[in-house]
Protein backbone atom coordinates (compact mmCIF):
# COMPACT_ATOMS: atom_id res chain seq x y z
CA UNK A 1 0.00 0.00 0.00
CA UNK A 2 1.41 3.16 -1.21
CA UNK A 3 1.87 6.77 1.34
CA UNK A 4 -0.47 9.65 1.07
CA UNK A 5 1.55 12.36 2.69
CA UNK A 6 -1.26 15.05 1.69
CA UNK A 7 -3.41 13.23 4.42
CA UNK A 8 -1.59 12.91 7.28
CA UNK A 9 -2.29 15.02 9.99
CA UNK A 10 -0.36 18.92 10.75
CA UNK A 11 -0.51 16.84 14.32
CA UNK A 12 1.89 14.35 13.54
CA UNK A 13 4.01 16.26 10.53
CA UNK A 14 5.02 18.77 13.15
CA UNK A 15 6.68 16.56 15.43
CA UNK A 16 10.04 15.18 14.72
CA UNK A 17 9.48 11.63 15.55
CA UNK A 18 9.73 10.00 12.58
CA UNK A 19 11.08 6.86 11.29
CA UNK A 20 11.09 4.50 8.82
CA UNK A 21 10.10 0.84 7.87
CA UNK A 22 10.67 -1.96 5.75
CA UNK A 23 9.07 -5.53 5.60
CA UNK A 24 11.43 -8.16 6.64
CA UNK A 25 11.61 -12.18 7.33
CA UNK A 26 12.39 -12.97 10.57
CA UNK A 27 12.05 -16.03 12.14
CA UNK A 28 10.04 -16.50 15.75
CA UNK A 29 12.19 -16.39 18.70
CA UNK A 30 9.52 -18.41 20.33
CA UNK A 31 8.65 -21.24 17.48
CA UNK A 32 11.39 -20.48 15.09
CA UNK A 33 8.92 -20.53 11.97
CA UNK A 34 9.84 -17.16 9.91
CA UNK A 35 7.18 -14.38 9.39
CA UNK A 36 6.91 -10.80 8.25
CA UNK A 37 8.29 -7.74 10.41
CA UNK A 38 8.41 -3.95 10.03
CA UNK A 39 11.73 -3.02 12.20
CA UNK A 40 11.58 1.06 12.33
CA UNK A 41 14.85 2.66 10.71
CA UNK A 42 16.69 5.84 10.42
CA UNK A 43 17.28 7.50 6.96
CA UNK A 44 21.00 5.72 6.33
CA UNK A 45 19.34 2.48 7.09
CA UNK A 46 21.00 2.19 10.80
CA UNK A 47 17.94 0.74 13.12
CA UNK A 48 15.97 3.30 14.96
CA UNK A 49 14.99 2.81 18.37
CA UNK A 50 11.56 3.43 20.89
CA UNK A 51 13.84 5.26 23.57
CA UNK A 52 16.21 7.31 21.82
CA UNK A 53 15.03 10.74 19.95
CA UNK A 54 18.05 11.01 18.20
CA UNK A 55 17.19 8.11 15.62
CA UNK A 56 14.22 10.06 14.52
CA UNK A 57 14.26 12.43 12.32
CA UNK A 58 11.80 15.34 10.76
CA UNK A 59 8.80 14.26 8.56
CA UNK A 60 10.00 16.05 5.69
CA UNK A 61 13.43 13.64 6.05
CA UNK A 62 11.63 11.00 6.78
CA UNK A 63 9.40 11.73 3.38
CA UNK A 64 12.52 12.35 1.30
CA UNK A 65 14.15 8.74 2.31
CA UNK A 66 11.06 7.07 1.60
CA UNK A 67 11.04 8.76 -2.15
CA UNK A 68 14.08 7.65 -2.82
CA UNK A 69 12.58 3.91 -2.66
CA UNK A 70 14.62 2.03 0.17
CA UNK A 71 11.46 1.73 2.76
CA UNK A 72 8.42 0.41 2.85
CA UNK A 73 6.94 2.95 5.33
CA UNK A 74 6.81 5.57 7.46
CA UNK A 75 6.34 5.33 11.57
CA UNK A 76 5.28 7.67 13.99
CA UNK A 77 7.18 7.27 17.86
CA UNK A 78 4.22 8.08 20.07
CA UNK A 79 6.32 9.68 23.14
CA UNK A 80 5.53 10.71 26.91
CA UNK A 81 7.72 12.78 29.57
CA UNK A 82 10.93 11.04 29.90
CA UNK A 83 13.47 12.88 31.50
CA UNK A 84 17.45 12.14 30.03
CA UNK A 85 19.80 9.35 30.51
CA UNK A 86 23.53 9.08 30.11
CA UNK A 87 22.28 7.33 26.87
CA UNK A 88 19.65 9.54 25.65
CA UNK A 89 17.94 12.69 25.77
CA UNK A 90 14.98 13.75 27.23
CA UNK A 91 11.61 13.05 25.54
CA UNK A 92 8.43 15.40 25.64
CA UNK A 93 4.58 14.01 25.90
CA UNK A 94 3.03 14.63 22.42
CA UNK A 95 -0.55 13.75 24.39
CA UNK A 96 -1.43 11.66 21.92
CA UNK A 97 -2.77 8.10 21.73
CA UNK A 98 -2.42 4.96 19.14
CA UNK A 99 -5.33 2.72 19.00
CA UNK A 100 -4.87 -0.25 16.84
CA UNK A 101 -7.42 -2.76 15.30
CA UNK A 102 -6.12 -5.77 13.89
CA UNK A 103 -7.75 -8.12 11.16
CA UNK A 104 -10.69 -5.76 11.15
CA UNK A 105 -11.07 -5.13 7.49
CA UNK A 106 -12.01 -7.05 4.77
CA UNK A 107 -9.25 -6.01 2.16
CA UNK A 108 -11.52 -7.37 -0.89
CA UNK A 109 -15.05 -4.93 0.37
CA UNK A 110 -13.71 -2.92 3.13
CA UNK A 111 -15.90 -4.08 5.20
CA UNK A 112 -15.51 -3.40 9.05
CA UNK A 113 -16.08 -5.59 11.79
CA UNK A 114 -18.94 -4.48 13.50
CA UNK A 115 -17.29 -3.82 16.92
CA UNK A 116 -14.44 -2.12 15.61
CA UNK A 117 -16.60 0.16 14.00
CA UNK A 118 -18.07 0.86 17.36
CA UNK A 119 -14.25 2.10 18.24
CA UNK A 120 -14.02 3.94 15.26
CA UNK A 121 -17.42 5.77 16.06
CA UNK A 122 -16.81 6.04 19.42
CA UNK A 123 -13.07 8.00 19.49
CA UNK A 124 -14.27 9.94 16.15
CA UNK A 125 -10.73 10.86 15.20
CA UNK A 126 -8.45 10.79 12.28
CA UNK A 127 -8.42 7.00 11.25
CA UNK A 128 -6.73 5.22 8.46
CA UNK A 129 -6.08 1.91 7.12
CA UNK A 130 -3.00 0.21 8.42
CA UNK A 131 -0.09 -1.05 5.35
CA UNK A 132 -1.75 -4.25 5.01
CA UNK A 133 -4.68 -3.01 4.52
CA UNK A 134 -6.73 -5.43 6.90
CA UNK A 135 -6.44 -2.93 10.05
CA UNK A 136 -7.02 0.28 11.18
CA UNK A 137 -5.25 3.06 13.35
CA UNK A 138 -6.69 5.52 15.31
CA UNK A 139 -5.41 8.57 16.45
CA UNK A 140 -6.36 10.79 19.49
CA UNK A 141 -5.25 13.44 22.24
CA UNK A 142 -5.85 11.31 25.37
CA UNK A 143 -3.81 9.31 27.39
CA UNK A 144 -4.16 6.05 29.29
CA UNK A 145 -4.43 4.25 32.44
CA UNK A 146 -1.27 2.71 33.64
CA UNK A 147 -1.79 -0.95 32.67
CA UNK A 148 -3.51 -3.26 30.12
CA UNK A 149 -2.52 -2.11 26.61
CA UNK A 150 -3.35 -5.56 23.99
CA UNK A 151 -6.34 -7.89 24.09
CA UNK A 152 -6.68 -9.46 20.93
CA UNK A 153 -6.76 -7.27 18.01
CA UNK A 154 -7.11 -4.57 20.21
CA UNK A 155 -4.21 -2.92 21.21
CA UNK A 156 -3.78 1.36 22.13
CA UNK A 157 -0.22 2.66 22.99
CA UNK A 158 1.48 6.29 24.51
CA UNK A 159 4.64 5.80 24.70
CA UNK A 160 8.06 3.34 23.32
CA UNK A 161 6.16 2.43 20.38
CA UNK A 162 6.24 3.77 16.77
CA UNK A 163 2.95 3.23 14.72
CA UNK A 164 2.94 2.70 11.43
CA UNK A 165 1.63 5.97 9.44
CA UNK A 166 0.21 5.19 5.34
CA UNK A 167 -2.45 8.43 4.76
CA UNK A 168 -5.01 6.21 3.80
CA UNK A 169 -7.50 8.33 5.68
CA UNK A 170 -10.48 6.10 6.49
CA UNK A 171 -14.08 7.77 4.88
CA UNK A 172 -16.35 9.40 7.06
CA UNK A 173 -13.99 9.87 10.27
CA UNK A 174 -12.63 12.77 11.17
CA UNK A 175 -9.12 14.47 9.33
CA UNK A 176 -7.70 15.58 12.14
CA UNK A 177 -6.91 13.86 15.66
CA UNK A 178 -9.37 14.97 18.26
CA UNK A 179 -9.22 15.72 21.79
CA UNK A 180 -11.16 12.08 23.16
CA UNK A 181 -9.83 11.59 26.60
CA UNK A 182 -13.72 10.50 28.03
CA UNK A 183 -14.25 8.68 25.10
CA UNK A 184 -10.79 7.01 25.08
CA UNK A 185 -10.62 6.18 29.15
CA UNK A 186 -14.30 4.35 28.30
CA UNK A 187 -13.31 2.47 25.42
CA UNK A 188 -10.40 1.06 27.32
CA UNK A 189 -12.11 0.21 30.54
CA UNK A 190 -14.76 -1.64 28.35
CA UNK A 191 -12.05 -3.69 26.49
CA UNK A 192 -10.86 -4.69 29.38
CA UNK A 193 -13.17 -5.01 32.05
CA UNK A 194 -13.64 -8.91 31.85
CA UNK A 195 -10.04 -9.27 32.22
CA UNK A 196 -9.78 -7.20 35.55
CA UNK A 197 -13.22 -8.65 36.47
CA UNK A 198 -11.29 -11.99 36.89
CA UNK A 199 -8.17 -10.14 38.36
CA UNK A 200 -10.58 -9.05 41.37
CA UNK A 201 -11.77 -12.62 41.89
CA UNK A 202 -8.83 -13.52 42.92
CA UNK A 203 -9.27 -11.92 46.18
CA UNK A 204 -8.49 -8.47 47.48
CA UNK A 205 -4.99 -7.74 48.50
CA UNK A 206 -3.30 -8.48 51.04
CA UNK A 207 -3.63 -6.62 54.73
CA UNK A 208 -0.92 -5.25 57.10
CA UNK A 209 -0.95 -3.70 60.49
CA UNK A 210 -0.31 0.31 60.09
CA UNK A 211 3.63 1.43 59.98
CA UNK A 212 3.94 3.91 63.04
CA UNK A 213 7.42 5.12 61.73
CA UNK A 214 7.39 8.58 60.84
CA UNK A 215 8.03 9.25 56.97
CA UNK A 216 11.68 10.31 57.21
CA UNK A 217 12.32 7.37 59.35
CA UNK A 218 10.33 5.09 57.11
CA UNK A 219 12.36 6.12 54.32
CA UNK A 220 15.48 5.61 56.19
CA UNK A 221 14.72 2.10 56.70
CA UNK A 222 13.58 1.62 53.02
CA UNK A 223 16.82 2.97 51.90
CA UNK A 224 19.44 0.74 54.20
CA UNK A 225 17.49 -2.31 52.87
CA UNK A 226 19.51 -4.67 50.49
CA UNK A 227 18.13 -2.86 47.43
CA UNK A 228 17.19 0.33 49.23
CA UNK A 229 19.41 2.00 46.54
CA UNK A 230 16.97 1.60 43.81
CA UNK A 231 14.64 2.68 45.77
CA UNK A 232 16.57 6.07 47.04
CA UNK A 233 17.03 6.64 43.41
CA UNK A 234 13.38 6.65 42.26
CA UNK A 235 12.76 9.13 45.32
CA UNK A 236 15.47 10.90 44.08
CA UNK A 237 14.06 11.50 40.24
CA UNK A 238 16.47 9.03 38.76
CA UNK A 239 14.38 7.18 36.05
CA UNK A 240 17.14 5.98 34.18
CA UNK A 241 16.80 2.26 35.12
CA UNK A 242 13.04 2.22 33.68
CA UNK A 243 11.49 2.80 30.01
CA UNK A 244 9.74 5.83 31.12
CA UNK A 245 8.87 8.15 34.07
CA UNK A 246 5.79 6.83 34.01
CA UNK A 247 6.85 3.48 34.86
CA UNK A 248 9.48 4.93 37.72
CA UNK A 249 6.34 5.72 38.94
CA UNK A 250 4.91 3.01 39.38
CA UNK A 251 7.60 1.33 40.14
CA UNK A 252 8.31 4.19 43.19
CA UNK A 253 4.54 3.52 44.35
CA UNK A 254 5.61 -0.28 44.79
CA UNK A 255 8.23 0.31 47.31
CA UNK A 256 5.99 3.12 49.03
CA UNK A 257 2.99 0.33 48.91
CA UNK A 258 5.55 -2.08 50.62
CA UNK A 259 6.77 -0.15 53.49
CA UNK A 260 3.55 1.61 54.04
CA UNK A 261 1.43 -1.48 54.43
CA UNK A 262 -0.55 -0.48 51.71
CA UNK A 263 -2.15 2.73 52.95
CA UNK A 264 -3.30 4.48 49.70
CA UNK A 265 -3.13 7.93 51.59
CA UNK A 266 0.52 7.75 53.07
CA UNK A 267 2.16 6.46 49.28
CA UNK A 268 0.27 9.77 47.62
CA UNK A 269 1.84 11.77 50.73
CA UNK A 270 5.33 10.29 50.04
CA UNK A 271 5.11 10.10 46.39
CA UNK A 272 3.98 13.92 46.31
CA UNK A 273 7.19 14.56 48.24
CA UNK A 274 9.77 12.58 46.21
CA UNK A 275 11.34 14.17 43.18
CA UNK A 276 9.47 11.92 40.49
CA UNK A 277 6.55 14.18 41.55
CA UNK A 278 4.75 15.99 38.56
CA UNK A 279 1.71 17.76 37.69
CA UNK A 280 0.91 14.91 35.91
CA UNK A 281 -0.29 12.80 39.57
CA UNK A 282 -3.17 14.76 39.27
CA UNK A 283 -4.23 14.85 35.79
CA UNK A 284 -7.97 13.04 35.10
CA UNK A 285 -8.12 10.16 33.32
CA UNK A 286 -11.78 9.35 33.19
CA UNK A 287 -12.86 9.41 37.44
CA UNK A 288 -9.74 8.98 38.54
CA UNK A 289 -6.58 10.47 38.69
CA UNK A 290 -3.07 9.30 37.13
CA UNK A 291 -1.71 8.89 40.55
CA UNK A 292 -4.85 6.92 41.84
CA UNK A 293 -4.74 4.32 39.09
CA UNK A 294 -0.76 4.31 39.68
CA UNK A 295 -1.21 3.39 43.62
CA UNK A 296 -3.73 1.29 42.14
CA UNK A 297 -1.86 -0.59 39.80
CA UNK A 298 1.07 -1.04 42.12
CA UNK A 299 -1.18 -2.63 45.10
CA UNK A 300 -2.42 -5.19 42.65
CA UNK A 301 1.49 -6.44 42.31
CA UNK A 302 2.00 -6.35 46.26
CA UNK A 303 1.82 -10.34 48.06
CA UNK A 304 3.14 -9.08 51.47
CA UNK A 305 3.80 -6.52 53.57
CA UNK A 306 6.37 -4.29 55.65
CA UNK A 307 5.96 -5.48 59.43
CA UNK A 308 8.84 -4.02 61.18
CA UNK A 309 7.73 -1.60 62.77
CA UNK A 310 3.78 -1.88 63.81
CA UNK A 311 2.56 -1.92 67.29
CA UNK A 312 6.10 -0.77 68.69
CA UNK A 313 7.54 -4.06 67.39
CA UNK A 314 11.57 -3.14 66.09
CA UNK A 315 11.94 -3.77 62.34
CA UNK A 316 11.73 -6.85 60.98
CA UNK A 317 9.75 -6.71 57.23
CA UNK A 318 8.99 -9.47 55.39
CA UNK A 319 8.63 -9.07 51.06
CA UNK A 320 11.13 -7.85 48.80
CA UNK A 321 12.46 -4.31 50.56
CA UNK A 322 13.13 -6.18 54.03
CA UNK A 323 15.63 -8.51 55.77
CA UNK A 324 14.41 -11.84 56.45
CA UNK A 325 16.35 -11.51 59.85
CA UNK A 326 17.25 -8.18 61.12
CA UNK A 327 19.06 -9.02 64.48
CA UNK A 328 17.48 -6.93 66.95
CA UNK A 329 15.14 -9.58 68.42
CA UNK A 330 12.18 -9.87 65.47
CA UNK A 331 11.86 -12.14 62.80
CA UNK A 332 9.26 -11.94 59.57
CA UNK A 333 7.63 -14.45 57.74
CA UNK A 334 10.16 -16.13 55.03
CA UNK A 335 10.26 -14.25 51.72
CA UNK A 336 9.17 -15.90 48.78
CA UNK A 337 11.83 -17.44 46.25
CA UNK A 338 9.93 -15.14 43.87
CA UNK A 339 9.99 -11.85 46.09
CA UNK A 340 13.51 -12.30 46.68
CA UNK A 341 14.66 -12.57 42.79
CA UNK A 342 12.27 -9.46 42.28
CA UNK A 343 14.29 -8.09 44.79
CA UNK A 344 17.86 -8.85 43.38
CA UNK A 345 16.60 -7.59 40.00
CA UNK A 346 15.27 -4.24 40.98
CA UNK A 347 19.14 -2.72 40.20
CA UNK A 348 18.65 -4.31 36.70
CA UNK A 349 18.31 -2.49 33.73
CA UNK A 350 15.99 -3.91 31.13
CA UNK A 351 15.94 -2.60 27.44
CA UNK A 352 15.46 -4.49 24.59
CA UNK A 353 17.01 -3.77 20.54
CA UNK A 354 15.34 -2.51 17.84
CA UNK A 355 14.31 -5.60 16.69
CA UNK A 356 12.75 -6.14 20.26
CA UNK A 357 15.14 -8.73 21.76
CA UNK A 358 15.57 -8.47 25.40
CA UNK A 359 18.26 -7.49 27.52
CA UNK A 360 19.98 -6.49 30.96
CA UNK A 361 22.34 -4.25 32.07
CA UNK A 362 24.21 -5.87 35.33
CA UNK A 363 26.76 -3.89 37.40
CA UNK A 364 29.47 -6.70 37.82
CA UNK A 365 32.53 -5.36 39.69
CA UNK A 366 31.88 -2.22 38.81
CA UNK A 367 31.75 -2.85 35.18
CA UNK A 368 28.47 -3.04 33.45
CA UNK A 369 27.43 -6.15 31.77
CA UNK A 370 24.79 -6.70 29.13
CA UNK A 371 23.43 -9.61 28.62
CA UNK A 372 20.47 -11.45 27.30
CA UNK A 373 17.56 -11.53 30.08
CA UNK A 374 16.83 -15.41 28.73
CA UNK A 375 20.83 -15.90 28.55
CA UNK A 376 22.49 -18.97 31.42
CA UNK A 377 24.56 -16.43 32.81
CA UNK A 378 22.20 -13.90 33.95
CA UNK A 379 19.79 -16.35 35.42
CA UNK A 380 23.51 -17.90 37.40
CA UNK A 381 23.68 -14.29 38.57
CA UNK A 382 20.15 -14.64 40.00
CA UNK A 383 21.03 -17.52 41.89
CA UNK A 384 24.33 -16.25 43.07
CA UNK A 385 22.21 -13.57 44.79
CA UNK A 386 19.80 -15.14 46.25
CA UNK A 387 22.47 -18.01 47.92
CA UNK A 388 24.11 -15.36 49.15
CA UNK A 389 20.63 -13.83 50.91
CA UNK A 390 19.33 -17.65 51.64
CA UNK A 391 21.85 -20.03 52.09
CA UNK A 392 20.65 -21.99 49.58
CA UNK A 393 19.67 -22.30 45.57
CA UNK A 394 16.37 -20.82 44.39
CA UNK A 395 14.32 -23.60 42.78
CA UNK A 396 13.96 -24.59 38.91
Amino acid sequence: MSVNFDNIPDELRARPQWVLWRWEQRADRTTGESKWTKPPYQPDGISAESDNPNTWVSFEKAKAAHERGSFSGLGYMLTVDTEATDRHPAMVDDGITGVDLDHVVDPETGAIQPWAQLIVDRLCSYTEISPSGAGLRIFVYAQLPPKDRKLGHFECYESSRYLTVTGNHLPGTPPTIEHRQNEMTAVHTEMFAERNKNQSKQGPSPKAAPVDLEDDALLEVAFAAKNGYAMRRLYHGDTGQHGSHSEADLALCSHLGFYTAGDHGRMDRMFRASDLYRPKWDEKRGSATYGELTIAKALEGITEFYTGHSNGQHPTGNGSQADEKNGQGGTSKRQSQATLLVGLAADVELWHTPEFEPFATVEVNNNKENWPVRSQVLRRWLAHGFYGQTGAAPNA
